[in-house]
C-alpha cells in the first residue's frame, strides 16, 4: 500500500514555478473576492436597518459605499432611489433610476419603482405604461397588480381593474385593501353579490375595517 501511495504521488505532475505562482494568484483572487462579498453583504444589512429604524442619512451613505464596491447593485440602488423620492429629490431619483435601469433593463422590481416615480412626478400616461410592462415580465409582483389594478379603478376602467385586483388577490388573499378595492370595482358594475362576498371576507380579517363597513353600506 506503502508503495502505491508513493507511486501516486510519483505520478501527480510537478507544477513549473509559473504555474505555482498561478496558481496562488487564483487563490488570493478567490479569497479577496470572498472577503468583498462578506463585506458587501455587512453593509448593505447595515444600509437596511439604518433604513428600517429611519436613519435615511446613514442609509444613504452606506448605499453608496457599497456602490463604490459593486456599482450595479441593485439593492443599493432600489434603496437611493427610495430615500430621494422620500425626499422629494425628483431629480436624483430619475437621475439613479435611469443609471439602475441601464445596467438592468429587464428587472421588474426596477421598473415597478419607475412607475411609482412617473406617478408622483405627475406622469400617469407613462406610470401606466411601465407597469403594464412589469406586469407583463412578472405576473407574480403583487404590488404592481395592486398598483395597475387601482390605476384602472380610477381612471373608470372596472373590468380591467377586476382583472388585475384578482391577480393581486391569487397571490396574497389577506390583503384587505384589495378585497375592498375589489368590492368597490364590483359595486360599480352592479355585481353586488361578488362584491359583497369580498366585503364581508374583508371583515373577517379585521372586523374594524371602516372600508370594507362603508362598501357593505352602499350595498344596502
Amino acid at each position: 500500500a506503502q508503495q502505491q501511495a508513493a507511486q501516486g504521488q510519483q505520478q501527480q505532475p510537478q507544477l513549473t514555478p509559473q504555474q505555482h505562482q498561478q496558481q496562488q494568484q487564483q487563490q488570493a483572487a478567490l479569497l479577496q473576492n470572498e472577503q468583498q462579498q462578506r463585506r458587501l453583504n455587512q453593509l448593505i444589512n447595515e444600509a437596511q436597518g439604518a433604513y428600517n429604524q429611519g436613519r435615511r442619512e446613514q442609509a444613504q451613505q452606506l448605499a453608496n459605499q457599497v456602490l463604490q464596491m459593486a456599482p450595479g447593485h441593485l439593492g443599493a440602488l432600489r434603496m437611493l432611489i427610495a430615500i430621494a423620492r422620500e425626499m422629494n429629490d425628483l431629480k436624483a431619483a430619475e437621475q439613479l433610476l435611469q443609471r439602475a435601469l441601464s445596467i438592468h433593463p429587464n428587472n421588474d422590481e426596477l421598473l415597478f419603482d419607475s412607475a411609482i416615480f412617473l406617478e408622483q412626478a405627475q406622469k400617469p400616461l407613462l406610470a401606466e405604461q411601465q407597469l403594464a410592462r412589469v406586469v407583463s415580465i412578472n405576473p407574480q409582483n403583487f404590488q404592481a397588480q395592486v398598483a395597475y389594478g387601482r390605476m384602472k379603478q380610477r381612471r373608470g376602467n372596472m373590468a380591467q381593474a377586476e382583472y388585475h385586483l384578482r391577480q393581486a388577490h391569487f397571490l396574497n388573499s389577506a390583503a384587505p385593501d384589495v378585497c375592498v378595492n375589489l368590492g368597490n370595482a364590483l359595486t360599480n358594475m352592479g355585481r353586488w353579490e361578488e362584491a359583497e362576498h369580498f366585503f364581508r371576507f374583508v371583515l373577517s380579517l379585521d372586523t374594524e375595517n371602516f372600508p370594507g363597513y362603508l362598501g357593505l353600506a352602499k350595498l344596502e
